[in-house]
Protein backbone atom coordinates (compact mmCIF):
# COMPACT_ATOMS: atom_id res chain seq x y z
CA UNK A 1 0.00 0.00 0.00
CA UNK A 2 1.41 3.38 -1.00
CA UNK A 3 1.88 6.25 1.43
CA UNK A 4 -0.43 9.26 1.19
CA UNK A 5 0.59 11.99 -1.21
CA UNK A 6 3.33 14.37 -0.16
CA UNK A 7 2.45 16.33 2.96
CA UNK A 8 3.16 19.56 1.13
CA UNK A 9 0.19 18.78 -1.11
CA UNK A 10 -2.14 18.03 1.81
CA UNK A 11 -4.04 21.04 3.12
CA UNK A 12 -4.80 21.36 6.82
CA UNK A 13 -8.50 21.04 5.98
CA UNK A 14 -7.75 17.36 5.36
CA UNK A 15 -5.66 16.91 8.51
CA UNK A 16 -7.39 15.86 11.73
CA UNK A 17 -6.61 14.95 15.33
CA UNK A 18 -8.52 12.33 17.28
CA UNK A 19 -8.81 10.74 20.68
CA UNK A 20 -10.55 7.66 22.06
CA UNK A 21 -11.99 7.05 25.50
CA UNK A 22 -12.23 3.32 26.04
CA UNK A 23 -13.79 0.91 28.47
CA UNK A 24 -11.61 -0.74 31.07
CA UNK A 25 -11.33 -3.61 33.52
CA UNK A 26 -15.03 -3.62 34.49
CA UNK A 27 -16.10 -4.20 30.90
CA UNK A 28 -13.33 -6.72 30.30
CA UNK A 29 -14.48 -8.74 33.33
CA UNK A 30 -18.17 -8.77 32.34
CA UNK A 31 -18.06 -8.65 28.53
CA UNK A 32 -14.70 -10.33 27.92
CA UNK A 33 -13.55 -7.44 25.75
CA UNK A 34 -13.05 -3.66 25.65
CA UNK A 35 -14.23 -1.06 23.15
CA UNK A 36 -14.29 2.64 22.25
CA UNK A 37 -17.18 4.41 23.97
CA UNK A 38 -16.29 8.06 23.17
CA UNK A 39 -14.36 9.47 20.24
CA UNK A 40 -13.48 13.00 19.25
CA UNK A 41 -12.30 14.36 15.92
CA UNK A 42 -10.98 17.86 15.19
CA UNK A 43 -10.31 19.38 11.77
CA UNK A 44 -6.92 21.07 12.18
CA UNK A 45 -7.62 23.57 9.40
CA UNK A 46 -11.19 24.61 10.26
CA UNK A 47 -11.36 23.63 13.98
CA UNK A 48 -14.64 21.80 13.30
CA UNK A 49 -15.47 19.32 16.03
CA UNK A 50 -17.08 15.89 15.82
CA UNK A 51 -17.72 13.21 18.40
CA UNK A 52 -19.53 9.90 18.81
CA UNK A 53 -19.85 6.75 20.86
CA UNK A 54 -18.43 3.75 18.99
CA UNK A 55 -15.60 2.94 16.61
CA UNK A 56 -17.91 2.26 13.65
CA UNK A 57 -19.34 5.79 13.75
CA UNK A 58 -15.79 7.17 14.04
CA UNK A 59 -14.68 5.35 10.90
CA UNK A 60 -17.79 6.47 9.00
CA UNK A 61 -17.22 10.08 10.04
CA UNK A 62 -13.52 10.12 9.19
CA UNK A 63 -14.35 8.94 5.67
CA UNK A 64 -17.24 11.40 5.38
CA UNK A 65 -15.04 14.44 6.23
CA UNK A 66 -12.42 13.39 3.65
CA UNK A 67 -9.60 12.99 6.13
CA UNK A 68 -6.17 12.28 4.64
CA UNK A 69 -4.00 12.36 7.79
CA UNK A 70 -5.23 11.78 11.34
CA UNK A 71 -3.05 12.15 14.46
CA UNK A 72 -3.54 10.31 17.74
CA UNK A 73 -1.31 11.20 20.69
CA UNK A 74 0.00 7.67 21.39
CA UNK A 75 -1.08 5.75 18.32
CA UNK A 76 0.03 2.48 19.90
CA UNK A 77 -2.88 2.74 22.35
CA UNK A 78 -5.71 4.10 20.20
CA UNK A 79 -4.43 2.31 17.10
CA UNK A 80 -4.85 -1.10 18.74
CA UNK A 81 -8.62 -0.52 18.74
CA UNK A 82 -8.54 0.52 15.08
CA UNK A 83 -6.33 -2.40 14.08
CA UNK A 84 -8.44 -4.93 15.99
CA UNK A 85 -11.54 -3.72 14.14
CA UNK A 86 -9.73 -3.87 10.77
CA UNK A 87 -8.39 -7.38 11.31
CA UNK A 88 -11.72 -8.75 12.55
CA UNK A 89 -13.59 -7.12 9.65
CA UNK A 90 -11.24 -8.37 6.94
CA UNK A 91 -10.07 -4.88 6.00
CA UNK A 92 -6.89 -4.11 4.04
CA UNK A 93 -4.37 -1.93 5.84
CA UNK A 94 -0.68 -1.22 6.25
CA UNK A 95 0.94 -0.95 9.67
CA UNK A 96 4.50 0.35 10.14
CA UNK A 97 5.56 -0.56 13.67
CA UNK A 98 9.24 -1.58 13.81
CA UNK A 99 10.46 -2.89 17.14
CA UNK A 100 7.10 -2.24 18.77
CA UNK A 101 7.09 1.47 17.88
CA UNK A 102 3.95 2.48 15.97
CA UNK A 103 4.69 5.11 13.31
CA UNK A 104 1.63 4.98 11.08
CA UNK A 105 -1.37 2.89 10.11
CA UNK A 106 -2.94 3.23 6.65
CA UNK A 107 -6.52 2.36 5.81
CA UNK A 108 -8.67 3.34 2.81
CA UNK A 109 -6.55 6.35 1.86
CA UNK A 110 -6.22 7.61 5.46
CA UNK A 111 -2.93 7.66 7.31
CA UNK A 112 -3.15 7.50 11.10
CA UNK A 113 -0.03 8.97 12.71
CA UNK A 114 1.38 9.40 16.21
CA UNK A 115 1.78 13.03 17.29
CA UNK A 116 3.73 11.82 20.36
CA UNK A 117 6.53 10.85 17.95
CA UNK A 118 6.90 14.56 17.18
CA UNK A 119 7.40 15.71 20.78
CA UNK A 120 8.26 13.92 24.03
CA UNK A 121 5.39 15.41 26.03
CA UNK A 122 2.03 14.23 27.32
CA UNK A 123 -1.12 16.04 26.20
CA UNK A 124 -0.97 17.96 29.49
CA UNK A 125 2.66 18.87 28.73
CA UNK A 126 1.66 19.98 25.23
CA UNK A 127 -0.95 22.29 26.76
CA UNK A 128 1.64 23.91 29.01
CA UNK A 129 4.12 24.30 26.14
CA UNK A 130 1.45 25.93 23.96
CA UNK A 131 -0.04 28.05 26.75
CA UNK A 132 -3.42 26.29 26.59
CA UNK A 133 -5.39 25.50 29.78
CA UNK A 134 -5.63 21.75 30.32
CA UNK A 135 -8.53 20.15 32.11
CA UNK A 136 -7.81 17.15 34.28
CA UNK A 137 -9.72 13.97 33.54
CA UNK A 138 -12.96 13.91 35.53
CA UNK A 139 -13.07 11.97 38.80
CA UNK A 140 -16.05 11.38 41.06
CA UNK A 141 -16.24 11.60 44.84
CA UNK A 142 -14.65 8.13 45.04
CA UNK A 143 -11.65 9.24 43.00
CA UNK A 144 -12.71 7.10 40.04
CA UNK A 145 -12.86 8.02 36.38
CA UNK A 146 -16.03 7.45 34.32
CA UNK A 147 -14.38 4.58 32.47
CA UNK A 148 -13.58 2.77 35.73
CA UNK A 149 -17.24 1.71 35.85
CA UNK A 150 -19.08 -0.75 33.63
CA UNK A 151 -20.30 1.00 30.49
CA UNK A 152 -23.09 -0.83 28.61
CA UNK A 153 -23.43 -0.73 24.85
CA UNK A 154 -25.63 2.21 23.86
CA UNK A 155 -24.67 4.30 26.90
CA UNK A 156 -24.60 8.04 26.18
CA UNK A 157 -22.16 9.75 28.57
CA UNK A 158 -22.79 13.29 29.86
CA UNK A 159 -21.32 15.96 27.63
CA UNK A 160 -18.91 17.00 30.40
CA UNK A 161 -17.18 13.65 29.96
CA UNK A 162 -17.28 13.97 26.17
CA UNK A 163 -15.77 17.45 26.41
CA UNK A 164 -12.62 16.14 28.10
CA UNK A 165 -12.07 13.90 25.10
CA UNK A 166 -12.70 16.79 22.68
CA UNK A 167 -10.42 19.10 24.65
CA UNK A 168 -7.46 16.69 24.36
CA UNK A 169 -7.96 16.54 20.58
CA UNK A 170 -8.07 20.37 20.47
CA UNK A 171 -4.72 20.60 22.25
CA UNK A 172 -3.10 18.16 19.82
CA UNK A 173 -4.73 20.02 16.90
CA UNK A 174 -3.11 23.29 18.01
CA UNK A 175 0.25 21.52 18.23
CA UNK A 176 -0.13 20.08 14.72
CA UNK A 177 -1.20 23.54 13.47
CA UNK A 178 2.06 24.98 14.83
CA UNK A 179 4.08 22.10 13.41
CA UNK A 180 2.70 22.43 9.90
CA UNK A 181 2.99 26.23 9.97
CA UNK A 182 6.73 25.67 10.57
CA UNK A 183 6.90 23.13 7.74
CA UNK A 184 7.39 20.31 10.24
CA UNK A 185 5.17 17.74 8.55
CA UNK A 186 7.29 14.59 8.86
CA UNK A 187 6.45 11.61 11.04
CA UNK A 188 8.93 12.13 13.87
CA UNK A 189 11.06 14.79 15.52
CA UNK A 190 14.20 12.83 14.59
CA UNK A 191 13.23 12.70 10.90
CA UNK A 192 12.57 16.46 11.06
CA UNK A 193 16.00 17.07 12.60
CA UNK A 194 17.67 14.89 9.98
CA UNK A 195 15.81 16.58 7.10
CA UNK A 196 16.73 20.04 8.40
CA UNK A 197 20.37 18.99 8.63
CA UNK A 198 20.38 17.67 5.05
CA UNK A 199 18.92 20.97 3.82
CA UNK A 200 21.83 22.81 5.43
CA UNK A 201 24.52 20.47 4.09
CA UNK A 202 25.19 21.26 0.40
CA UNK A 203 27.83 18.52 0.28
CA UNK A 204 25.62 15.93 1.99
CA UNK A 205 25.86 13.29 -0.77
CA UNK A 206 29.62 13.82 -1.12
CA UNK A 207 30.34 13.73 2.60
CA UNK A 208 27.86 10.99 3.51
CA UNK A 209 27.50 8.58 0.57
CA UNK A 210 25.41 5.44 0.61
CA UNK A 211 27.74 2.70 1.85
CA UNK A 212 27.60 -0.95 0.75
CA UNK A 213 25.99 -3.35 3.23
CA UNK A 214 29.29 -5.03 4.19
CA UNK A 215 30.93 -1.70 5.06
CA UNK A 216 27.87 -0.59 7.02
CA UNK A 217 27.95 -3.88 8.93
CA UNK A 218 31.67 -3.55 9.76
CA UNK A 219 31.17 -0.10 11.31
CA UNK A 220 27.90 -1.06 12.99
CA UNK A 221 29.63 -3.86 14.89
CA UNK A 222 31.72 -1.15 16.58
CA UNK A 223 28.78 1.16 17.25
CA UNK A 224 27.88 1.67 20.92
CA UNK A 225 25.53 3.97 22.79
CA UNK A 226 26.22 6.02 25.89
CA UNK A 227 28.05 4.88 29.01
CA UNK A 228 25.74 3.46 31.67
CA UNK A 229 27.60 1.81 34.51
CA UNK A 230 27.57 1.38 38.30
CA UNK A 231 30.62 0.94 40.49
CA UNK A 232 29.96 -2.43 42.21
CA UNK A 233 31.61 -1.10 45.39
CA UNK A 234 28.57 1.17 45.88
CA UNK A 235 25.79 -1.14 44.68
CA UNK A 236 22.86 -1.52 47.12
CA UNK A 237 24.49 0.73 49.70
CA UNK A 238 23.29 3.92 51.36
CA UNK A 239 25.67 6.69 50.33
CA UNK A 240 25.76 9.94 52.29
CA UNK A 241 26.55 13.23 50.55
CA UNK A 242 27.04 12.53 46.86
CA UNK A 243 27.61 14.95 44.00
CA UNK A 244 26.05 14.90 40.56
CA UNK A 245 27.51 16.42 37.40
CA UNK A 246 25.92 16.54 33.94
CA UNK A 247 27.50 17.63 30.66
CA UNK A 248 25.74 20.58 29.05
CA UNK A 249 24.48 19.39 25.66
CA UNK A 250 26.91 16.47 25.33
CA UNK A 251 25.93 15.23 21.87
CA UNK A 252 25.45 18.76 20.55
CA UNK A 253 28.93 19.66 21.79
CA UNK A 254 30.43 16.64 20.04
CA UNK A 255 28.68 17.44 16.76
CA UNK A 256 29.86 21.03 17.12
CA UNK A 257 33.53 20.37 17.75
CA UNK A 258 34.71 16.77 17.31
CA UNK A 259 36.53 15.29 14.33
CA UNK A 260 33.87 13.31 12.48
CA UNK A 261 34.22 10.91 9.52
CA UNK A 262 33.06 11.47 5.97
CA UNK A 263 33.36 9.95 2.52
CA UNK A 264 34.50 6.47 1.53
CA UNK A 265 36.72 4.30 3.75
CA UNK A 266 40.33 3.29 3.33
CA UNK A 267 41.72 0.02 4.64
CA UNK A 268 44.51 0.82 7.09
CA UNK A 269 44.96 1.99 10.67
CA UNK A 270 44.22 5.73 11.01
CA UNK A 271 47.50 7.56 11.61
CA UNK A 272 46.93 11.18 10.64
CA UNK A 273 45.42 14.02 12.73
CA UNK A 274 42.27 14.07 10.60
CA UNK A 275 41.54 10.35 10.48
CA UNK A 276 39.56 7.85 12.54
CA UNK A 277 38.60 4.27 12.01
CA UNK A 278 37.01 1.06 13.17
CA UNK A 279 38.91 -2.08 14.06
CA UNK A 280 38.19 -5.80 14.28
CA UNK A 281 40.61 -8.08 16.16
CA UNK A 282 40.96 -10.88 18.71
CA UNK A 283 42.61 -10.81 22.12
CA UNK A 284 42.49 -11.50 25.84
CA UNK A 285 42.27 -8.52 28.19
CA UNK A 286 42.45 -7.63 31.90
CA UNK A 287 41.51 -4.26 33.39
CA UNK A 288 44.34 -2.23 34.90
CA UNK A 289 44.32 -1.18 38.53
CA UNK A 290 42.17 1.87 39.27
CA UNK A 291 40.84 1.98 35.71
CA UNK A 292 37.20 2.02 34.68
CA UNK A 293 36.27 -1.24 32.88
CA UNK A 294 34.94 0.47 29.76
CA UNK A 295 34.82 -2.59 27.48
CA UNK A 296 31.38 -3.79 26.39
CA UNK A 297 30.84 -7.08 24.58
CA UNK A 298 27.21 -7.28 23.53
CA UNK A 299 25.19 -10.03 21.86
CA UNK A 300 27.85 -12.59 22.74
CA UNK A 301 26.86 -15.85 24.49
CA UNK A 302 30.39 -16.04 25.88
CA UNK A 303 29.41 -13.26 28.32
CA UNK A 304 25.72 -14.02 28.75
CA UNK A 305 25.91 -14.69 32.50
CA UNK A 306 28.01 -11.70 33.52
CA UNK A 307 26.37 -9.42 36.10
CA UNK A 308 27.73 -6.34 34.32
CA UNK A 309 28.19 -5.72 30.61
CA UNK A 310 31.36 -3.70 31.43
CA UNK A 311 34.04 -6.36 31.61
CA UNK A 312 37.02 -6.42 33.96
CA UNK A 313 38.57 -9.29 32.01
CA UNK A 314 37.92 -11.42 28.98
CA UNK A 315 36.55 -14.90 29.20
CA UNK A 316 39.34 -16.40 27.12
CA UNK A 317 40.08 -15.26 23.60
CA UNK A 318 37.46 -12.73 22.47
CA UNK A 319 36.53 -11.21 19.12
CA UNK A 320 36.20 -7.41 19.41
CA UNK A 321 34.91 -4.57 17.24
CA UNK A 322 35.35 -0.91 18.18
CA UNK A 323 36.13 2.57 16.94
CA UNK A 324 39.66 3.94 17.04
CA UNK A 325 38.49 6.31 19.80
CA UNK A 326 37.42 3.34 21.91
CA UNK A 327 40.57 1.43 20.94
CA UNK A 328 42.78 4.20 22.34
CA UNK A 329 40.86 4.03 25.64
CA UNK A 330 40.90 0.23 25.55
CA UNK A 331 44.72 0.17 25.42
CA UNK A 332 45.01 2.61 28.34
CA UNK A 333 42.44 0.76 30.49
CA UNK A 334 43.44 -2.88 29.90
CA UNK A 335 46.42 -5.16 29.69
CA UNK A 336 46.07 -6.86 26.31
CA UNK A 337 47.47 -10.33 25.54
CA UNK A 338 47.57 -12.64 22.52
CA UNK A 339 46.09 -10.04 20.20
CA UNK A 340 45.94 -10.92 16.53
CA UNK A 341 43.99 -10.59 13.26
CA UNK A 342 43.74 -6.78 13.15
CA UNK A 343 41.50 -5.46 10.39
CA UNK A 344 41.03 -1.69 10.01
CA UNK A 345 38.48 0.43 8.14
CA UNK A 346 39.25 4.14 8.36
CA UNK A 347 37.92 7.52 7.25
CA UNK A 348 39.06 11.06 6.75
CA UNK A 349 37.61 13.45 9.35
CA UNK A 350 36.82 17.12 9.79
CA UNK A 351 35.33 19.15 12.64
CA UNK A 352 33.28 21.73 10.77
CA UNK A 353 30.57 19.75 8.96
CA UNK A 354 27.83 19.90 11.56
CA UNK A 355 29.02 22.98 13.47
CA UNK A 356 26.87 25.52 11.52
CA UNK A 357 23.76 23.40 12.15
CA UNK A 358 24.36 23.04 15.88
CA UNK A 359 25.37 26.71 16.23
CA UNK A 360 22.11 27.73 14.59
CA UNK A 361 20.06 25.43 16.85
CA UNK A 362 21.78 26.78 19.97
CA UNK A 363 21.23 30.38 18.85
CA UNK A 364 17.56 29.70 18.17
CA UNK A 365 17.11 28.00 21.52
CA UNK A 366 18.76 30.96 23.29
CA UNK A 367 16.61 33.46 21.36
CA UNK A 368 13.33 31.74 22.18
CA UNK A 369 14.48 31.21 25.79
CA UNK A 370 15.07 34.93 26.29
CA UNK A 371 12.42 36.61 28.43
CA UNK A 372 11.68 39.20 25.72
CA UNK A 373 11.06 36.61 22.97
CA UNK A 374 10.09 33.57 25.03
CA UNK A 375 8.25 30.91 23.07
CA UNK A 376 8.17 27.48 24.72
CA UNK A 377 7.17 25.71 21.51
CA UNK A 378 9.99 27.16 19.39
CA UNK A 379 12.48 26.69 22.21
CA UNK A 380 11.54 22.99 22.44
CA UNK A 381 11.85 22.53 18.69
CA UNK A 382 15.26 24.20 18.55
CA UNK A 383 16.42 21.87 21.32
CA UNK A 384 14.96 18.83 19.52
CA UNK A 385 16.78 19.75 16.30
CA UNK A 386 20.02 19.04 18.16
CA UNK A 387 19.02 16.24 20.54
CA UNK A 388 17.24 14.17 17.90
CA UNK A 389 19.86 14.52 15.19
CA UNK A 390 22.71 12.23 16.22
CA UNK A 391 20.61 9.06 16.46
CA UNK A 392 19.28 9.51 12.94
CA UNK A 393 22.69 8.74 11.45
CA UNK A 394 22.78 5.31 13.06
CA UNK A 395 19.37 4.10 11.84
CA UNK A 396 19.60 0.31 11.65
CA UNK A 397 18.87 -1.00 8.13
CA UNK A 398 17.60 -4.27 9.62
CA UNK A 399 14.12 -3.57 10.94
CA UNK A 400 11.06 -5.70 11.09
CA UNK A 401 7.79 -5.99 9.23
CA UNK A 402 4.70 -6.76 11.26
CA UNK A 403 1.66 -8.80 10.37
CA UNK A 404 -1.30 -8.51 12.77
CA UNK A 405 -3.47 -11.51 13.64
CA UNK A 406 -5.99 -12.57 16.29
CA UNK A 407 -4.48 -15.04 18.78
CA UNK A 408 -6.12 -17.94 20.61
CA UNK A 409 -7.33 -15.57 23.36
CA UNK A 410 -9.13 -13.40 20.82
CA UNK A 411 -6.67 -10.52 21.27
CA UNK A 412 -4.51 -8.81 18.69
CA UNK A 413 -0.95 -10.05 18.20
CA UNK A 414 1.80 -8.99 15.82
CA UNK A 415 3.99 -11.39 13.85
CA UNK A 416 7.44 -9.89 13.20
CA UNK A 417 9.62 -10.60 10.17
CA UNK A 418 12.99 -9.11 9.29
CA UNK A 419 12.92 -6.29 6.77
CA UNK A 420 15.89 -4.56 5.13
CA UNK A 421 15.69 -0.80 4.66
CA UNK A 422 18.11 1.85 3.46
CA UNK A 423 20.83 2.69 5.95
CA UNK A 424 22.16 6.16 6.60
CA UNK A 425 25.80 7.02 7.13
CA UNK A 426 26.63 4.92 10.21
CA UNK A 427 30.28 6.11 10.60
CA UNK A 428 29.22 9.57 11.78
CA UNK A 429 26.62 8.19 14.21
CA UNK A 430 29.20 5.79 15.67
CA UNK A 431 31.81 8.58 15.90
CA UNK A 432 29.42 10.92 17.75
CA UNK A 433 28.65 8.36 20.46
CA UNK A 434 32.32 7.28 20.68
CA UNK A 435 33.46 10.87 21.24
CA UNK A 436 30.71 11.35 23.83
CA UNK A 437 31.79 8.20 25.69
CA UNK A 438 35.39 9.44 25.67
CA UNK A 439 34.32 12.64 27.43
CA UNK A 440 32.34 10.80 30.10
CA UNK A 441 34.93 8.06 30.61
CA UNK A 442 37.70 10.66 30.79
CA UNK A 443 35.86 12.37 33.65
CA UNK A 444 35.29 9.00 35.36
CA UNK A 445 39.01 8.20 35.09
CA UNK A 446 39.99 11.50 36.67
CA UNK A 447 37.60 10.88 39.57
CA UNK A 448 37.62 7.09 39.64
CA UNK A 449 38.50 6.80 43.35
CA UNK A 450 35.21 8.55 44.19
CA UNK A 451 33.08 7.45 41.23
CA UNK A 452 29.68 5.86 41.90
CA UNK A 453 27.60 5.85 38.72
CA UNK A 454 27.32 7.33 35.22
CA UNK A 455 24.61 7.36 32.55
CA UNK A 456 25.53 8.89 29.18
CA UNK A 457 26.23 12.49 30.22
CA UNK A 458 26.15 12.22 34.02
CA UNK A 459 28.49 11.32 36.83
CA UNK A 460 27.81 10.71 40.55
CA UNK A 461 30.73 11.01 42.99
CA UNK A 462 31.34 10.77 46.74
CA UNK A 463 33.54 13.88 46.53
CA UNK A 464 33.41 17.06 44.46
CA UNK A 465 34.87 16.52 41.02
CA UNK A 466 38.39 17.44 39.96
CA UNK A 467 39.90 17.74 36.50
CA UNK A 468 36.72 18.85 34.73
CA UNK A 469 35.39 22.28 33.78
CA UNK A 470 32.31 23.17 35.80
CA UNK A 471 29.97 25.75 34.29
CA UNK A 472 26.16 25.91 34.35
CA UNK A 473 25.71 26.92 30.74
CA UNK A 474 28.84 26.44 28.62
CA UNK A 475 28.42 23.73 25.99
CA UNK A 476 30.57 20.68 26.81
CA UNK A 477 31.23 21.81 30.40
CA UNK A 478 29.85 19.99 33.44
CA UNK A 479 26.97 21.39 35.45
CA UNK A 480 26.73 20.54 39.12
CA UNK A 481 23.21 19.65 40.27
CA UNK A 482 22.24 19.10 43.88
CA UNK A 483 19.60 20.63 46.20
CA UNK A 484 21.65 20.79 49.40
CA UNK A 485 23.62 23.91 50.39
CA UNK A 486 26.94 22.40 49.33
CA UNK A 487 25.52 21.27 45.96
CA UNK A 488 25.15 17.64 47.03
CA UNK A 489 22.36 15.15 47.41
CA UNK A 490 22.09 14.05 51.04
CA UNK A 491 21.57 10.31 50.42
CA UNK A 492 21.81 8.08 47.40
CA UNK A 493 21.13 4.41 46.73
CA UNK A 494 22.06 2.70 43.43
CA UNK A 495 20.63 -0.77 42.81
CA UNK A 496 21.75 -1.32 39.21
CA UNK A 497 21.99 0.54 35.92
CA UNK A 498 19.07 2.98 35.51
CA UNK A 499 17.75 2.11 38.95
CA UNK A 500 18.59 4.52 41.78
CA UNK A 501 17.06 6.96 44.26
CA UNK A 502 18.20 10.19 45.90
CA UNK A 503 16.83 11.42 49.24
CA UNK A 504 17.10 14.32 51.70
CA UNK A 505 18.37 14.26 55.30
CA UNK A 506 15.05 12.76 56.44
CA UNK A 507 15.30 9.95 53.88
CA UNK A 508 12.49 11.46 51.81
CA UNK A 509 13.06 10.90 48.12
CA UNK A 510 13.48 14.22 46.31
CA UNK A 511 10.58 15.17 44.04
CA UNK A 512 9.16 18.27 42.34
CA UNK A 513 6.75 19.43 39.67
CA UNK A 514 8.44 20.38 36.39
CA UNK A 515 7.63 23.37 34.19
CA UNK A 516 5.06 21.32 32.30
CA UNK A 517 3.16 20.50 35.45
CA UNK A 518 4.40 16.91 35.55
CA UNK A 519 5.42 15.40 38.88
CA UNK A 520 8.97 14.08 38.71
CA UNK A 521 11.03 12.17 41.21
CA UNK A 522 14.70 11.47 41.92
CA UNK A 523 13.67 7.85 42.04
CA UNK A 524 14.98 6.73 38.67
CA UNK A 525 14.08 3.22 37.64
CA UNK A 526 13.49 1.94 34.11
CA UNK A 527 9.92 0.67 33.82
CA UNK A 528 8.76 2.05 37.17
CA UNK A 529 5.42 3.84 36.79
CA UNK A 530 4.67 7.22 38.34
CA UNK A 531 2.20 5.73 40.81
CA UNK A 532 4.90 3.38 42.10
CA UNK A 533 7.39 6.24 42.39
CA UNK A 534 4.88 8.20 44.46
CA UNK A 535 4.37 5.21 46.75
CA UNK A 536 7.99 4.14 47.11
CA UNK A 537 9.85 5.06 50.29
CA UNK A 538 13.53 4.89 51.06
CA UNK A 539 13.06 1.65 53.00
CA UNK A 540 11.08 0.05 50.19
CA UNK A 541 13.57 1.00 47.49
CA UNK A 542 15.33 -2.29 46.93
CA UNK A 543 15.54 -4.79 44.10
CA UNK A 544 12.47 -6.94 43.76
CA UNK A 545 10.21 -4.92 46.08
CA UNK A 546 6.64 -5.37 44.77
CA UNK A 547 4.09 -2.72 43.86
CA UNK A 548 0.75 -2.89 42.12
CA UNK A 549 0.78 -0.74 39.01
CA UNK A 550 -1.54 -0.01 36.11
CA UNK A 551 -0.25 -1.66 32.97
CA UNK A 552 -1.49 -1.35 29.39
CA UNK A 553 -2.28 -4.91 28.29
CA UNK A 554 -3.43 -6.05 24.88
CA UNK A 555 -6.78 -7.82 25.21
CA UNK A 556 -9.78 -8.70 23.04
CA UNK A 557 -11.04 -5.49 21.45
CA UNK A 558 -7.93 -3.35 21.99
CA UNK A 559 -5.96 -2.35 25.10
CA UNK A 560 -7.02 -2.37 28.74
CA UNK A 561 -5.29 -0.74 31.71
CA UNK A 562 -4.99 -3.53 34.27
CA UNK A 563 -3.38 -3.83 37.72
CA UNK A 564 -0.23 -5.93 37.57
CA UNK A 565 2.50 -6.61 40.06
CA UNK A 566 5.62 -4.56 39.41
CA UNK A 567 8.97 -5.30 41.04
CA UNK A 568 11.65 -2.63 41.40
CA UNK A 569 14.28 -3.24 38.78
CA UNK A 570 11.87 -4.97 36.41
CA UNK A 571 11.27 -3.44 32.97
CA UNK A 572 7.69 -3.60 31.67
CA UNK A 573 6.10 -3.00 28.28
CA UNK A 574 2.71 -3.63 26.73
CA UNK A 575 1.69 -7.24 27.13
CA UNK A 576 2.59 -8.89 23.82
CA UNK A 577 0.01 -11.70 24.19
Amino acid sequence: MRRVKQDQQVTLNHVFTADFETTSESNLTIDGEVRVYIWSLINVGTSDQYYGYDIESFLRKIKEVECTICYFHNLKFDGNFLLYWMVTHGEKFNLVAPNGEWFYLQWRGIEFRDSAKKVKLSVAGLAVMLGIPHKEDPRDENGKYPWDYYIPIGYIPPFETVHYCIHDSEIVAEFIRREWAQGRTRLTSSSEAFHNAKQQLPKYKTWFPQLPADIDSFVRHGYRGGVCALNPAYANKEIEHLYNYDVNGLYGYVMQSAELPYGQPFWREPCGPHEMGFVHFNCEFYVKKNKFPMMQVKRNVQYANRESEYLRESNGMTELWMSSIDYKMFKSHYDIENDWGYEWMSYQTRNDMLKPIIDKNIQEKAYWSDKEHYDSYRRTKAKDNTNMLYGSWALNPIGDMVTPYINKDGALSLHHEEEIRQARYIPIGAAITANARAITIGAIDTNYEHWIYSDTDSMYLTKKAVGIKVDDTESGAWKMEGPENDGSFYYGKFLRQKCYALADANHKIYSHTDKYGNWTSKCVCAGMPVEAKKAVTWGKFKLGYPFIRKQACIVKGGICILPVEYHIGQDLEYDKA
